[in-house]
């Protein structure tokens, strides 16, 4: 019954000494079917598609976070245009 949102994002872009676009998104699912994401499947609807690491050449290394959220029930979750164009 319960829906999730899937986050990927790396804390440290461009790079740990400089990290102005820290939490760079690499991926966004929401309504992952709870039931489902205890398989293991986060299948859901894509907000953001997701996109591999490519960190530039010479930053180091970077972390990469998934984060997980419960979803407040009954609320559709989107992107602003903004966010849709990052």
């Amino acid at each position: 019954k319960k829906k999730y949102t899937l986050l990927m994002v790396d804390p440290d872009a461009p790079s740990r000494q400089k990290p102005s676009r820290a939490y760079w998104r690499h991926w966004l699912l929401v309504d992952i079917k709870g039931e489902a994401l205890q398989r293991g499947d986060v299948s859901g609807v894509e907000l953001s598609a997701y996109t591999r690491p490519t960190p530039p050449q010479g930053t180091g290394l970077h972390r990469y976070q998934f984060l997980v959220f419960e979803q407040p029930e009954g609320q559709s979750l989107s992107l602003s245009p903004q966010e849709s164009s990052l």
